[in-house]
């Protein structure tokens, strides 16, 4: 099987992360990981964060980033993961704002091909 990369730039340079695996989302239903996603609360999100980097990389290379290069790595792995909504095809930010005149027309707003045109 091959898995999927998001190539990250980050302080020291070019890193590599990868969606979690069956096995770590499981591993991590402590931290609030489940399938559909991750439940982050102010309590938890040390916790989350130390958790899925964890799974990728060791804690020598984690101990020497800074905690805005922790943040980068962090959201890559959560997109990964469960997916980004601003990069999803049917995300909720493709809806009629996004769409030209014609895209936006729905079967409730469209013109009657048959309607008299007087």
């Amino acid at each position: 099987m091959v898995m999927r990369m998001r190539k990250i730039t980050i302080s020291s340079g070019e890193v590599q992360v990868r969606a979690l695996t069956r096995r770590e989302i499981n591993a991590g239903n402590d931290y609030g990981l489940k399938y559909v996603g991750v439940a982050i609360t102010p309590d938890n999100f040390d916790g989350v964060l130390d958790y899925c980097l964890g799974c990728q990389f060791p804690d020598a290379v984690l101990d020497d980033l800074g905690n805005d290069d922790l943040h980068v790595l962090f959201r890559a792995v959560i997109s990964e993961t469960w997916g980004n909504p601003g990069e999803e095809k049917n995300s909720p930010t493709s809806g009629l704002g996004a769409q030209t005149d014609g895209e936006s027309t729905t079967a409730e707003t469209a013109e009657n091909p048959n309607a008299s045109k007087e």
